[in-house]
């Protein structure tokens, strides 16, 4: 594989999160030719050089990143125009996706099986966040291959940690969302409380934000709280974070863990999908609780 800036880097799936990151990756010097079903102007407007397929995509880099919903792994990865067709000896896959271990590791087999590599590197971060290259990286795979693939990372994202064997990656991005989603509840409880007893809610914000009860999950959320700016476009669609509570719980199961405050929370999530605001922002559990004390709320 190439080193540093002169390696080709490849991108399929420039969607909210994958967008900024191959902008990010333009930005560095680095060539970037990407990949999705829909529209790729944004992207080539960019700079970056579209592809017909996943397997293009594949067969033209040294480094392919893919972000991608799991529903969309199969097509991507072993479908008819699947990357796997195009895979090489020296290419690496860098998966940024939120999906389960188990489908992971079978790409990971498939790749293998034509001498590609691959790394679990889920990323930690809304949109803004991936733009402003302050998104987290949870990389796990080959050390050596982490290694070597640095300088796209650190293209990616400011902050990239090196987890140990293929799925610790994964396993730290479910243990990350479990706390975003308990955090949010928190925040819209802590909001709700607050209004109820006629604190000023911008004034809430700037005292706990810098306080010890302060959290960046709070000082996010409890700024959108204030202002009911959760209606979509949203950074942190309540959909994605309810399809994520799924593979969290069914990892905690597995794992034999309890996760009582996590179970709480979730209720108000697929209440949140019940009422159909799956499009809406996470901070939009602060109208049920609103709703529950008493408050007018949308």
């Amino acid at each position: 594989m190439k080193k540093g800036k002169g390696m080709n880097v490849g991108i399929i799936g420039l969607g909210r999160i994958g967008l900024p990151i191959a902008k990010n990756l333009i930005e560095a010097g680095l060539p970037v030719m990407g990949y999705r079903r829909g529209d790729m102007n944004p992207f080539t407007g960019s700079g970056g050089v579209a592809a017909g397929s996943c397997r293009e995509v594949a067969e033209r880099s040294d480094v392919v990143i893919t972000c991608l919903h799991e529903a969309d792994f199969h097509d991507a990865f072993t479908g008819p125009s699947g990357l796997i067709y195009g895979a090489h000896n020296n290419l690496v896959v860098i998966d940024l996706s939120t999906a389960t271990i188990e489908v992971k590791e079978q790409q990971r087999q498939a790749l293998q099986s034509r001498q590609a590599r691959m790394l679990d590197c889920p990323i930690s971060g809304s949109p803004m966040m991936a733009a402003a290259k302050q998104a987290v990286l949870f990389a796990s795979g080959e050390k050596a291959v982490y290694e070597q693939c640095l300088p796209v990372l650190e293209a990616i994202a400011s902050n990239s940690f090196y987890l140990g064997s293929f799925g610790a990656g994964m396993k730290m991005k479910y243990i990350a969302n479990l706390l975003l989603a308990v955090h949010n509840v928190a925040a819209a409880e802590a909001m709700v409380l607050g209004a109820k007893a006629n604190l000023d809610p911008e004034l809430m914000l700037n005292v706990i934000s810098p306080s010890i009860a302060g959290s960046t999950a709070f000082t996010t959320r409890a700024l959108m709280m204030s202002q009911g700016s959760y209606l979509p476009p949203a950074p942190g669609p309540i959909q994605t974070m309810h399809e994520v509570i799924e593979l969290i719980d069914a990892f905690a199961r597995n794992t034999g863990c309890p996760t009582p405050l996590f179970s709480l929370a979730t209720r108000y999530y697929e209440q949140a999908m019940e009422e159909g605001r799956g499009e809406q922002d996470i901070a939009a559990i602060y109208a049920l609780l609103g709703r529950e004390a008493g408050l007018d709320m949308l």
